[in-house]
């Protein structure tokens, strides 16, 4: 799987049989032709003319499946928190401020993915239990640095194998 930086408010996400873009701004253009297009607010805007061939808009609650790619999306309020099954990897993706409204958080993910635009309690990421959490948007940096995970990573790409997963938590930022 391949996560890769779009624009500061929109990622890519690659998997081997598709591919799907996370909150798409309406600056970004893409010509190629795209799975899904994900939404982490409900209330979101966007202009799909502007992505190649006719996308699948994720904004709502339910179980979707497209091309092998499996997800669960829940609502809570305004935003939206997807779990998706993609390249033998278990995907936990949301906006960092929607932790603090979840219940029950828990689980065992292989890839903890957030939007950043606010801080949240670093506990709250722990309880998801991730080998690897990938921050962007705008306090990406700060998140990894309230993290403590040491020296962390930042790049424009990121290639992910279920089989190279670090063995304890590591953080990189997108960006």
């Amino acid at each position: 799987m391949e996560i890769s930086l779009l624009s500061k408010e929109s990622i890519k996400i690659k998997g081997k049989r598709t591919s799907f873009i996370v909150d798409p701004d309406n600056s970004l253009r893409v010509k190629e032709v795209f799975g899904p297009l994900l939404l982490l607010r409900k209330d979101t805007n966007i202009d799909v003319s502007k992505i190649g061939g006719e996308p699948l808009l994720v904004q709502g609650p339910g179980e979707y499946e497209f091309s092998g790619l499996k997800m669960t999306v829940v609502s809570c309020e305004r935003d939206l928190i997807y779990t998706i099954d993609i390249d033998g990897l278990e995907v936990f993706l949301a906006n960092v401020e929607v932790l603090k409204k979840i219940k029950d958080l828990t689980g065992d993910h292989s890839l903890v993915i957030l939007k950043t635009n606010t801080l949240v309690d670093q506990s709250l990421i722990a309880l998801l239990a991730p080998r690897l959490v990938i921050l962007y948007g705008d306090k990406a940096g700060e998140e990894a640095l309230a993290l403590g995970k040491g020296k962390t990573l930042r790049v424009q790409k990121l290639k992910v194998q279920s089989e190279k997963l670090p063995e304890e938590t590591e953080v990189v930022v997108l960006g």
